[in-house]
C-alpha cells in the first residue's frame, strides 16, 4: 500500500492519518477503545490522531471549553474519523448529536457505541445481555424485588439496559416499581447517591421491600457496593448486586461484580475496520452489533467461574515459556506481568495458583544456574511488589512534574520544567501550540495558532518570541509536520475555566496514558496564570500611563495656584493659615513630580539632558540655606562643608532632584535638636558629595531596598513617610550619570549618603548652568498643638491623627462646638483618656505612628468602662476590607478623606443626639420602676430604706458628696442637673461618679442603683 498522500496545501507530504474522537484517557474504557484503534491503524502504516474531547453539550461551563477540538478535526488533517459516540453523547439529544457528528462531513466517518443515521455504526448488543443479567437473577436466585440504577438521559446504550430491565420483568410477570428506579450518570457517587436514597429518602427495607439492585454500569454498582458495605449491609447474602461493561476492577472487588461483558475492544477493531474499508471504497452495513453477554461472579450469589477459560490458556502460556527457555522464565513472567492491564493480571494471579494447586510444576524443579524456582506464590508476590514500585515511582514522577509546573508563571521556565521531566514520564514527543490570539472565552476557532514547544526526543524547539505562527487548520507547522509525521498523537484541548488557550499534543505511544489528564490541567493553569501575569503587568502600565497623564494635566492648575498664592503672600499680609496652604501644595508638587519621574525613569523613557556642566560645590551650599528654614522649624542645624568649585555633568533640574530627595528625608527622619552634615569634596578624580544625619537610622538589611520604587509602602507606615520613590528617582539618576551611591552607617548613628560622580574638567569655551531651580519646601508653621479650656455645656471628643496640621484645622474648625482632646498617637490617646473628661465620641485616624487606629479601637473596647463609647474612623484608606475590619471591631462610621467639616459635624452631632435619646428612654423606664416601686412603701418601710442605704454606703467607703450623688443619680438626674443641684462643676460631678463607680465596682449608673436597690 501507499503510505503517502501529495497534500496540495503548502505541498506538505503527511502520513495518512484516522482521527479518533473520544474523552479523556482517564478510564479503562476510553483506553481499551484507543489501543485497540492504534494498533489496529498502525499496523495498516496509517497515523493516528487522538482527540480528547468532553461528552458534546455538557452543562458544566467548565468542561464545555476543551471541546473546541471538534473543530480542529477536518479533511485537511485526517483520511477518516471514528468517533466513539457512546462515550460523547451523554448530555444532549439524539438528533443534537447527529447534527453534530454529520458535520464532520465530508469526512469518512464511522460511529463506534452508537447508532447514527447517515453514518456507519459498530454498536454493542447492551439489550440482549441486560436481558440475561435480570433473567438470571429471576430465574436462578428467585429475586422478584429488584431495582435498577439507569445512566444518562436520552444515552442511547443506557436506554438500551433499561428497556431489557423492564422487558425482562414483564416477561417475568413481575410488576416494575418505580420506587425503586434511579436516575445515575455512569459515575461512581451516584451509586452510592442512589443506596442513600433507597434507605434513607424512600424507606426501603433490605430482603422485605428490595432483594436484588441492577445496575446500568460498573462504576455505579462499585458506588452502591461501598455504601452497602458502609452500612454494614452485605454483598450477595443482604441484596445482590450486578453491573455492566465489565471493567478490570469489577472482578477485583471483594465480592467480585456479576456483571455484562462490553466487548469494547472487539468493537474499536470492527469500527477501524469498516472505516478502512470505505476508504478502499468498499460497501459496509449502515449498523454492525455485536452481542453482550452476562458473567456470573460472586456479588449475584454464584461461585465465580468467570475465568475458566482463560486460566488454562494462560497456564498453558506459562508452560509453553517455561518449555521453550526455563533460564528466561523468571524474566518473561515479570514482563507479562509488568505490562498487562488489571483484568490479565487477575488472570495471571489465578493460572499460577491453579497450577500450583494441581501440582503441576513438578516438572520445572532445580534449573542448571542452580536456582530454585518451587515457590511460584513467592515469584508472583516479587512481581507485585516490583510492579507496586514502579507504580509508585511514577506516582512521584508525577507529583514532582506538577508541582513544577504549577508554581511557575513564566513561559521560559515552563518550557525548561517540561523538558526536563518528560523523558521521566516516557513521553518522547510533545508539542504544545496557542490560539493567537489565545485566553479567548468561547469563541469560534482562531485562524491562526503559535506553536510555542516541541520536544522530540533529547531535542527541544523552543519559540518564546510570539511562538512558530502556522494556520489552524494545519494542526501543526509544516516544519514541525515533517520532522515527527509518522507520530501517533493525542490531542488534548488546554482551557482553564471558561478560557480556551490551544491545544498539546502527546505521543500516543506513551505508556502512561492517565498521565494526559493531569498533564494538560498543569500546564493550562501554568499558561492561564502566565497570561494573568502579563495581563496585570499591561494593566499595570495602563494605570500608571493614567496617573501620569492625570498628574500632567493636575500640575498646570497646582502651578497656577501656586504662582497667585505666592503673589498674594507678597502684595498682602500673610498668616499661618496661608502658609500651610503653600507648604501642601509646594508638597504635593514635589509627590507628583516624583511619582512621574520614577514611572519615566522605570520605563527607560528619557528625562533629563545631563549635557550642562554644574558647579555641584556652590549647589549644594545655596541648597542646604534654603532648606535650613525646614530644619529650624525643627530645631535642626544643617552644617555644610565644600572646597573650591568641582564641576559635573548634569541636567540642573536631575541635580536639584538629588538634593532635595536627601535634604529632605535627612530633616524629616532627624531628631529635633539633631544635626545634618553636608560636604562636597574632590576625592580621586570623583567629586563626592556627602548627606548624612544624626537620626534613627535604617537597618542594614533594608539598605539594599531603599532604591526600590514605592518600597517605604511596604514598611510601618509613619507620618514622616511620603510615597516611597524619592530615593529610588536619586538612585535612577546616578545610574543615568554611571556615577555610584553608597549607603553607610556613621558611629554616632543615622545614615549617610555619598555619591561619587565624575568631575568635569573645565575649559574656557564652557558654560556654567545657572543656578539650581528652587523646588525646596517650606517650612512648617505649626508643630505644637495647645489645647483650649472646656466648657461644662459642650460634649467632649477625643480626635486621634499623627498629621498636626489636621489637627490644629479639626480644633480650629470644631472647638466652638466641643470640647476637644487631641492626641497624635495611640498612646497619647490613652493617656487623654485616663485623665481627662470621658469623652463622647472618639475619632481616629487608622495609619498613624507605631500603632494604628484598630490597635486603640482594641484597647478602648478592651476597657469595660470605655467600650461603650461611639467610635468613628476618619482615614485616607478607602478599602471595603479596611471598613469591613473597622466595622467588625465596633466602630459605628467612617468618614473617608478628603472630607467636608460639615460632613463630620454632621455625623458627630447625630451620634451624640441617639445617645442622649437612648439614654433618656433608658432613665425614664429606670424611673417608672423606680416609682412603682417606691409608691405604696410606708413611712416604716422608707425608713428602712434609708437605713439600708446608709448601711451600703458605709459598706462601700461612700463618704462627703457622693451619697447625695448617688441619690440624684437614683431619682435619674443627668450629670449636668446633678452640677446644678449641688453647685459643683461638670469635671467634678464626673470625677466623684469615678470615684463612686471604683468603690462599688460597677461600670455604669444602672448597675450602680442596682447595687442599693439590693
Amino acid at each position: 500500500m501507499n503510505t503517502n498522500k501529495l497534500m496540495q496545501n503548502n505541498d506538505k507530504i503527511m502520513t495518512r492519518t484516522i482521527a479518533l474522537l473520544g474523552c479523556n484517557l482517564y478510564y479503562e474504557i476510553p483506553i481499551d477503545i484507543f489501543r485497540t484503534a492504534r494498533k489496529y491503524i498502525h499496523q495498516k502504516n496509517y497515523r493516528l490522531l487522538y482527540f480528547s474531547g468532553e461528552s458534546y453539550g455538557t452543562a458544566d461551563k467548565y468542561v464545555e471549553p476543551a471541546n473546541v477540538l471538534y473543530n480542529l478535526i477536518t479533511p485537511k488533517i485526517a483520511d477518516g474519523l471514528i468517533i466513539t459516540s457512546n462515550l460523547l453523547n451523554s448530555h444532549c439529544e439524539a438528533s443534537a448529536f447527529r447534527n453534530r457528528c454529520l458535520a464532520f462531513h465530508p469526512l469518512p466517518t464511522v460511529s463506534l457505541g452508537v447508532p447514527i443515521q447517515g453514518i456507519p455504526s459498530v454498536i454493542i448488543d447492551d439489550y440482549k445481555g441486560m436481558y440475561e443479567a435480570v433473567s438470571h437473577l429471576i430465574e436462578e436466585h428467585h429475586f422478584s424485588k429488584i431495582a435498577f440504577i439507569k445512566g444518562p438521559q436520552n444515552h442511547y446504550n443506557a436506554d438500551e439496559r433499561f428497556r431489557a430491565f423492564k422487558q425482562a420483568m414483564v416477561d417475568h410477570q413481575l410488576k416494575i416499581n418505580e420506587e425503586l428506579v434511579f436516575y445515575g450518570n455512569f459515575e461512581q457517587d451516584t451509586g452510592s447517591k442512589a443506596v442513600k436514597d433507597l434507605l434513607d429518602i424512600r424507606q426501603k427495607r433490605i430482603g422485605k421491600d428490595v432483594d436484588a439492585i441492577v445496575c446500568a454500569n460498573d462504576y455505579m454498582a462499585y458506588g452502591a457496593l461501598v455504601e452497602f458495605q458502609s452500612r454494614g449491609i452485605i454483598v450477595p447474602e443482604d441484596i445482590a448486586l450486578i453491573g455492566f461493561d465489565n471493567i478490570g476492577h469489577s472482578q477485583c472487588l471483594v465480592p467480585p461484580i456479576s456483571t455484562v461483558n462490553s466487548p469494547f475492544k472487539l468493537i474499536a477493531s470492527m469500527a477501524t475496520e469498516t472505516l478502512f474499508k470505505i476508504l478502499n471504497g468498499q460497501e459496509v452495513p449502515e449498523i454492525v452489533a455485536v452481542e453482550s453477554r452476562f458473567i456470573q461472579r460472586c456479588s449475584c450469589g454464584c461461585p465465580d467461574h468467570s475465568q475458566g477459560i482463560d486460566e488454562v490458556q494462560i497456564s498453558e502460556e506459562i508452560r509453553s515459556v517455561y518449555t521453550k527457555n526455563p533460564l528466561e522464565f523468571h524474566h518473561q513472567i515479570n514482563t507479562q506481568l509488568l505490562r498487562t492491564s488489571v483484568p490479565t493480571f487477575v488472570i495471571w494471579k489465578q493460572a499460577l495458583t491453579s497450577l500450583r494447586k494441581a501440582k503441576k510444576w513438578d516438572l520445572i524443579g532445580q534449573t542448571d544456574d542452580g536456582i530454585i524456582k518451587n515457590d511460584w506464590s513467592a515469584l508472583l508476590l516479587g512481581n507485585i511488589a516490583y510492579q507496586t514500585f514502579n507504580a509508585a515511582n511514577f506516582q512521584s514522577i508525577v507529583f514532582n512534574m506538577g508541582s513544577s509546573l504549577t508554581s511557575t508563571l513564566d513561559l521560559s521556565e515552563l518550557f525548561e520544567i517540561l523538558t526536563k521531566w518528560l523523558p521521566e514520564a516516557q513521553i518522547r514527543k510533545f508539542c504544545v501550540c496557542l490560539f493567537d490570539p489565545w485566553n479567548t472565552a468561547l469563541t469560534p476557532l482562531p485562524r491562526t495558532s503559535r506553536l510555542i514547544l516541541a520536544f522530540d526526543g533529547n531535542q527541544a524547539y523552543k519559540y518564546l518570541e510570539g511562538g512558530l505562527s502556522f494556520s489552524t487548520s494545519d494542526l501543526l507547522p509544516h516544519e514541525i509536520n515533517q520532522k515527527m509525521e509518522s507520530t501517533h498523537w493525542v490531542i488534548l484541548s488546554l482551557d482553564f475555566q471558561q478560557h480556551q488557550l490551544g491545544y498539546m499534543l502527546v505521543d500516543s505511544d506513551s505508556p502512561h496514558e492517565n498521565l494526559h489528564f493531569h498533564l494538560r490541567k498543569q500546564i493550562s493553569s501554568a499558561l492561564m496564570g502566565t497570561k494573568l501575569l502579563e495581563e496585570t503587568k499591561k494593566a499595570n502600565d495602563q494605570k500608571t500611563q493614567f496617573f501620569i497623564n492625570v498628574a500632567h494635566e493636575t500640575k498646570t492648575p497646582l502651578t497656577l495656584i501656586k504662582n497667585y498664592l505666592s503673589l498674594y503672600m507678597k502684595e498682602h499680609e500673610t498668616d499661618d493659615n496661608l502658609t500651610i496652604i503653600q507648604q501642601n501644595i509646594d508638597l504635593l508638587l514635589k509627590n507628583m513630580l516624583n511619582f512621574l519621574d520614577v514611572e519615566k525613569l522605570q520605563k527607560g523613557n528619557p528625562i533629563y539632558q545631563h549635557d550642562s556642566l554644574v558647579d555641584l560645590s556652590q549647589s549644594a551650599k545655596k541648597k542646604c540655606e534654603l532648606f535650613r528654614g525646614l530644619a529650624a522649624a525643627r530645631n535642626i542645624t544643617i552644617r555644610i562643608s565644600q572646597g573650591d568649585s568641582l564641576y559635573i555633568n548634569i541636567d540642573p533640574w536631575a541635580l536639584d532632584r538629588i538634593f532635595n530627595n536627601l535634604l529632605d528625608n535627612a530633616v524629616k527622619y532627624t531628631h529635633p535638636g539633631g544635626e545634618i552634615s553636608v560636604s562636597v569634596k574632590k576625592q580621586n578624580n570623583k567629586a563626592v558629595l556627602k548627606v548624612c544625619d544624626d537620626g534613627p537610622g535604617l537597618p542594614v538589611d533594608t539598605y539594599e531596598h531603599i532604591f526600590e520604587p514605592y518600597y517605604l509602602l511596604s514598611q510601618k507606615k509613619t507620618s514622616k513617610q511620603g510615597i516611597g520613590v524619592g530615593l529610588s528617582i536619586v538612585k535612577k539618576i546616578i545610574d543615568e550619570l554611571g556615577a555610584e551611591i553608597i549607603v553607610t552607617k556613621p558611629r554616632n548613628g543615622g545614615v549617610c549618603f555619598t555619591i561619587l560622580f565624575e568631575e568635569s574638567s573645565l575649559s574656557n569655551t564652557d558654560k556654567i548652568a545657572e543656578e539650581l531651580p528652587d523646588t525646596s519646601p517650606s517650612s512648617i508653621s505649626k508643630e505644637k498643638i495647645q489645647e483650649k479650656p472646656f466648657s461644662d455645656d459642650k460634649p467632649t471628643l477625643l480626635i486621634v491623627d499623627d498629621n498636626i496640621q489636621l489637627l490644629h484645622f479639626i480644633q480650629s474648625s470644631l472647638e466652638k462646638s466641643y470640647n476637644l482632646l487631641l492626641a497624635k498617637d495611640v498612646s497619647e490617646a490613652l493617656f487623654k483618656l485616663k485623665t481627662g473628661p470621658r469623652p463622647d465620641i472618639i475619632i481616629a485616624d487608622i495609619m498613624m505612628d507605631g500603632e494604628d487606629g484598630f490597635a486603640l479601637l482594641k484597647k478602648v473596647t478592651a476597657k469595660e468602662k470605655y467600650n461603650n463609647i461611639p467610635f468613628i474612623f476618619l482615614t485616607a484608606m478607602s478599602g471595603e476590607e479596611q471598613r469591613v475590619k473597622g466595622l467588625d471591631l465596633g466602630a459605628v462610621d467612617y468618614i473617608e478623606k478628603p472630607f467636608s467639616i460639615v460632613e463630620l459635624t454632621s455625623k458627630i452631632d447625630s451620634i451624640i443626639n441617639l445617645r442622649l435619646r437612648q439614654e433618656k428612654q433608658n432613665i425614664d423606664s429606670i424611673k417608672h420602676k423606680i416609682n412603682s416601686l417606691f409608691s405604696n412603701i410606708s413611712e416604716e418601710t422608707t425608713s428602712i430604706r434609708k437605713k439600708n442605704f446608709s448601711a451600703v454606703c458605709d459598706e462601700y467607703g461612700i463618704s462627703g458628696r457622693e451619697p447625695q450623688i448617688i441619690e440624684l443619680i437614683i431619682k435619674g438626674m443627668l450629670h449636668k442637673e446633678i452640677a446644678a443641684q449641688l453647685n459643683i462643676s461638670l469635671r467634678g460631678v464626673e470625677y466623684h461618679i469615678a470615684k463612686i463607680y471604683k468603690k462599688c465596682g460597677v461600670a455604669n449608673k444602672y448597675e450602680l442603683i442596682a447595687k442599693f436597690q439590693e
